[in-house]
């Protein structure tokens, strides 16, 4: 079996994986008018959709604990083209990594105006054996797509909390900035920009928070850095009387950035996109 499993890695997409997730039978969330609920009593139901749709997913799952006869299972977040149902707007919130839930994905394979994304609100256990007779899809184009992609979804389960003066001072007056350029401006300004990270002095009071802008290696030449550093401006003009100085942008690649300031700092994204 381990022949055949060896060829997933994390990231990879699998076809034909059904949604479905343990409900609460008498206080629902989500709406369930496409969904068959089976009540397992004890205010618990197993929800999946109706009829039952076979999708692709991303494997979530580590390709050494794919390997693992201790583990049975591998699990599985939904991937769809977001471009089907999505305005322009929220499309270049995810294409440029806005929406911490919604993960871009880069498939050589996908037709020109497709968005294919990785929607990591859901988390779908599959047993292994399943994998044997499926092949791998590609969702990146690249080691260095996978390496991003890792990085985030490790990033969902580590990062900490922020305090509320940093979203009040420096992440809310960021994104409403960029928000106000329109979106061909605000799309031109991100294109270059793999993250945006805070790194604040303090976990709870802070008094300063610096602001990494991280760039893909090879769009560094498409940054703009006046348009930031005037942008910024506007910022660090609305922190004043806050208590929270602003510091940066400090401006680096994944390969420049020291791996102090990475590890201190924080992923952020425009929570109001999401």
């Amino acid at each position: 079996m381990k022949e055949s499993l060896d060829r997933f890695r994390q990231g990879h997409l699998l076809d034909d994986v059904p949604a479905f997730y343990l409900a609460s039978a008498t206080m629902p969330l989500w709406d369930r008018s496409t969904s068959v609920v089976h009540d397992l009593g004890l205010n618990a139901a197993i929800a999946v959709e109706d009829p039952v749709v076979f999708r692709r997913a991303v494997l979530l799952t580590q390709a050494c604990d794919v390997m693992k006869d201790s583990h049975p299972w591998v699990t599985a977040a939904p991937a769809y083209d977001a471009g089907l149902t999505l305005d322009p707007k929220r499309l270049g919130n995810i294409r440029a990594r806005n929406v911490w839930h919604l993960y871009p994905l880069d498939p050589p394979w996908a037709s020109d105006g497709q968005v294919w994304v990785a929607d990591l609100r859901l988390e779908v256990p599959v047993e292994k054996t399943l994998l044997l007779k499926r092949e791998p899809l590609e969702a990146f184009a690249d080691d260095a797509g996978y390496a991003l992609f890792v990085e985030h979804i490790a990033g969902m389960r580590r990062r900490p909390a922020l305090a509320e003066a940093c979203y009040e001072h420096v992440i809310t007056p960021m994104f409403d900035w960029l928000k106000s350029l329109g979106t061909a401006e605000r799309n031109r300004l991100m294109a270059p920009v793999a993250e945006l990270r805070v790194q604040p002095d303090h976990p709870t009071t802070p008094k300063s928070v610096t602001v990494f802008v991280v760039l893909r290696e090879e769009a560094r030449a498409e940054f703009d850095r006046g348009a930031w550093e005037d942008g910024f401006a506007q910022i660090y003009a609305r922190t004043q009387g806050g208590g929270v100085t602003l510091q940066g942008p400090e401006v680096d690649t994944l390969w420049d950035m020291s791996a102090r300031d990475y590890v201190t700092s924080v992923p952020v994204e425009d929570s109001s996109s999401s």
